[in-house]
């Protein structure tokens, strides 16, 4: 009873979660444009730009942690895909930097560049991961008085790949150190633990063909070691996010920007108008369709997420409707972990830019000359 209540709370917060990323990477995409903006400017002071320089930086740091959350929050199938290691082991660490830093724990990362990608399912492996390293910080802080150090390593082996966590806390007691993977077996305190979570990690690296032990270093602490068979990706078709298109030309294209935020709208506009191109812009999607209606734009760069008509409504809609318009517009979104969303997406053939957005994303996906129909 308690697994399912436990399991019903997690699904309410992976649905709260999408909801949250998406209110925050509206704001995230104002701030990374306008800072962006700023930095294009000629004759910007020295001390102006370093601020703008930070700016920018910072709300791409927060973006890549609301994007963490969303993507360790979301319930997902199984789906084994090309994954990086290290950057799924990076992607952890930044959900956990927070603790890391305020508890004191110095992160070491010690990882061989020469790991290929292989196939995984990246969000079960960064639950995995995400358990062996908030147990490795738990750990340090019950050892008072330590300088406490976390080590994030990873190795190639002729066919797997070798993950190390490994803590300097009191180390596993030898009589143990067998039952740790056991269901609802646990040393911490009584309601500070189910369990479950390295059963649960075990599991997962089974079905991804590997093991999982722990071991006591001989200094001091606990190793949690991982082993990941090295399978070749296979060879996909798969859109990207962003597919590659040509650049932009020099023609003057009529642009309609189709997104409820105005920060987005504005900062766009400004970016594609100092371009050379006539911008338009609307927060409604049906305004949007009357304008298409009324005249022809060379490119709809349109949000897909809006509260009148959604990004996915109106393609529908011109997809019936207007072809050509269909064939030109390009999506941006702040949650494109979503995987219904991800589907529609790749079903259409059209390029996404995700928020927050680098400008030059749209000197790729605009077409390079002005539509002569």
């Amino acid at each position: 009873q308690e697994q399912l209540i436990q399991s019903e709370k997690m699904s309410a917060i992976g649905q709260l979660v999408s909801g949250v990323a998406h209110e925050l990477n509206n704001p995230l995409a104002g701030i990374s444009a306008f800072a962006q903006l700023l930095l294009a400017e000629k004759r910007f002071p020295p001390d102006q730009r370093t601020a703008a320089e930070t700016i920018y930086s910072e709300a791409r740091r927060a973006s890549r942690i609301v994007q963490n959350l969303l993507t360790f929050a979301r319930q997902h199938k199984a789906e084994k895909i090309p994954t990086a290691i290290n950057q799924v082991l990076d992607d952890t660490l930044e959900l956990r930097g927070y603790e890391l830093r305020v508890r004191g724990i110095d992160v070491r990362r010690e990882y061989d560049e020469s790991i290929p990608e292989t196939m995984a399912d990246a969000h079960q492996l960064q639950q995995v991961f995400l358990n062996l390293i908030t147990n490795a910080e738990q750990a340090m802080e019950q050892r008072d008085g330590h300088h406490h150090r976390l080590t994030v390593r990873t190795r190639r082996g002729s066919d797997a790949i070798r993950i190390e966590i490994e803590d300097t806390g009191a180390g596993i007691p030898a009589n143990l150190i067998e039952r740790i993977f056991n269901p609802f077996f646990t040393t911490k305190p009584t309601g500070s633990g189910t369990g479950l979570g390295l059963s649960i990690s075990l599991g997962i690296v089974r079905e991804h063909e590997g093991r999982i032990w722990a071991e006591n270093p001989p200094q001091t602490g606990a190793r949690f070691v991982v082993e990941l068979p090295i399978t070749a990706p296979r060879t996909s078709g798969e859109q990207t996010a962003l597919p590659h298109m040509q650049s932009m030309g020099s023609d003057r294209l009529r642009v309609l920007v189709v997104d409820d935020e105005a920060s987005v709208r504005v900062s766009l506009q400004r970016y594609l108008a100092g371009k050379g191109h006539e911008v338009e812009t609307t927060a409604s999607g049906e305004d949007a369709l009357v304008r298409l209606k009324a005249s022809k734009y060379d490119a709809v760069i349109v949000d897909m997420r809006m509260p009148d008509l959604s990004g996915e409504q109106l393609f529908e809609r011109l997809r019936s409707n207007d072809p050509a318009h269909a064939e030109r517009v390009i999506f941006t979104t702040g949650d494109l972990v979503n995987e219904q969303m991800r589907r529609f997406l790749d079903g259409t053939g059209r390029p996404c830019v995700p928020k927050p957005f680098e400008f030059a994303s749209f000197d790729q996906a605009l077409p390079a000359a002005r539509r002569r129909a």
